[in-house]
């Protein structure tokens, strides 16, 4: 008999006793797999399991197991795996099992052949219990799926839906034993109009048919998610590995490293690499006793804008931290408003120093007061917390493909400043600067490209001030790389 158990727990033991497990006390072999599947592997239930994250995380290997173990341990068993195309089971789905017996110690007890023109059916000796593979681009292959114990369809995102729906209806109830479909995938490869999406994650979905038929309401539905780093037998280095096979691009990163779903925003976003899962934050506060840094947008409509950060220099990496926005909307939506209610927030003795930047019209002279500037009033109400070199804005604002080009180098990760890596993290509580990096795109008009969405009836943006004032403190700090 073989059983399973955590990785974590399993790999606390030296290498002897790790032997003993795998090979066996009397008819007993116990083996690893990562502990989030644990569940997964264990159960043998009737349903549909969705498995599913991003790469490494050991997917394939531990539904390969499970198979393995159903096979050995069913009176009647009757498995068909597959994908999209038939022929490439062999080097994937078919090598996974076949890797799977010889890691469970049981080549002994099933016929299959590794040959690379040999037949991808697997049986087990004593049980009668097989394996046989499907391609949903074969038609004979899927007409052959009759009375299935299991079907596992690993790269689901690949399968249509018309295969999908065709394969459900073989899965029959009322027989000994469990009865189940089994769809791997990575979720990278899965956007919100995707058919797994409509189908078993209703809420999430973003097309356009309509949604008619609820699977959770007719199938037991078992859902499990793993990532790479949740796999133990990876080595340390597997991040940039994934790093590597991304290109650089953030956004396939992330799902790659972290399971996030695909986007389906158009290719224009104007902060690209911004990704949640990376850059926004829970638990970030202000730290009191280190100094803060504040930038403005002086646009009034629909809300005055304002930005409070803290630099954490760690040596290796040079991290800023947004802790708070304000967002006033008319009547407080003026400079003397939005100072008093960052200085409300937070006033206490342990202001270090407050350095302040912002949009460069704030340089400019106020219509109707002089030689008097907005600058000028932020100085005046700072006052007790500013000192010499408190002043940081710019004389003018750089160009706004400069100024994204640099704020996507940042959010990327390649950002390097006199050999410190430079990092962005944001408070989950800023949720309009949060909304602004999600939404805001690249728009048309000649030499000047706008961004934000525009409300087209009062002739204004409405988003985009939030992020405005990241880019002044940003093109600010590192105007030299400008």
């Amino acid at each position: 008999m073989i059983n399973f158990a955590k990785a974590s727990n399993f790999l606390k033991l030296n290498e002897e006793e790790q032997e003993v497990l795998k090979y066996g006390i009397g008819k007993h072999k116990i083996l690893p797999v990562v502990d989030k599947l644990l569940p997964y592997a264990s159960r043998m239930q009737n349903g549909i399991y969705l498995v599913s994250g991003g790469r490494g995380g050991a997917k394939s290997r531990t539904t390969a197991m499970k198979l393995v173990k159903e096979c050995m341990e069913s009176n009647y068993f009757k498995c068909f795996y597959g994908r999209k195309e038939w022929t490439t089971n062999r080097e994937t789905t078919h090598k996974a099992l076949v890797n799977a017996i010889k890691y469970m110690g049981v080549e002994d007890e099933f016929y299959y052949s590794e040959a690379s023109n040999g037949t991808m059916d697997i049986r087990h000796v004593k049980t009668g219990g097989y394996f046989t593979p499907f391609g949903t681009d074969k038609e004979d292959k899927m007409k052959g799926i009759e009375d299935p114990t299991h079907i596992w369809m690993d790269e689901a995102d690949q399968i249509s839906h018309g295969a999908f729906s065709e394969i459900l209806p073989t899965l029959r109830h009322g027989f000994d034993g469990a009865r189940c479909i089994i769809l791997t995938f990575n979720r990278y490869a899965v956007n919100k109009k995707h058919w797994i999406i409509s189908t078993f994650y209703p809420d999430l979905y973003d097309g356009e048919e309509e949604l008619k038929i609820n699977v959770r309401d007719n199938y037991n539905i078992f859902d499990y998610f793993v990532n790479y780093f949740d796999n133990p037998f990876l080595p340390r280095n597997y991040k940039d590995v994934l790093w590597l096979a991304s290109n650089g691009d953030i956004k396939k990163f992330e799902g790659l490293a972290n399971g996030t779903w695909k986007q389906t925003t158009d290719d224009n976003l104007w902060y690209h690499a911004f990704a949640n899962t990376i850059h926004v934050k829970d638990d970030i506060k202000r730290v009191e006793g280190l100094a803060d840094h504040i930038s403005i947008d002086w646009n009034v409509v629909p809300y005055m804008s304002l930005t409070a950060w803290q630099i954490h220099n760690n040596g290796e990496y040079l991290d800023f931290y947004c802790y708070q926005e304000y967002a006033l909307e008319s009547p407080l939506n003026t400079t003397k408003d939005i100072i008093n209610k960052f200085i409300s927030d937070y006033k206490r003795d342990d202001f270090s120093t407050v350095y302040y930047y912002g949009d460069a019209m704030g340089n400019r002279r106020v219509e109707g007061q002089g030689s008097y500037t907005r600058f000028k009033e932020v100085r005046e109400l700072l006052v007790n917390y500013i000192g010499n070199s408190s002043d940081r804005s710019i004389r003018y604002n750089p160009a706004n493909i400069k100024r994204r080009d640099l704020m996507n180098s940042i959010l990327s990760g390649n950002f390097v400043d006199r050999k410190q890596k430079v990092r962005i993290f944001i408070s989950s509580k800023c949720k309009k600067l949060i909304n602004d990096y999600n939404t805001v795109k690249e728009g048309t008009g000649g030499k000047l490209v706008e961004k934000g969405v525009y409300n087209e009836e009062k002739n204004v943006e409405l988003n985009g001030h939030l992020s405005d004032t990241v880019d002044y403190l940003f093109a600010s700090i590192f105007k030299h790389k400008l």
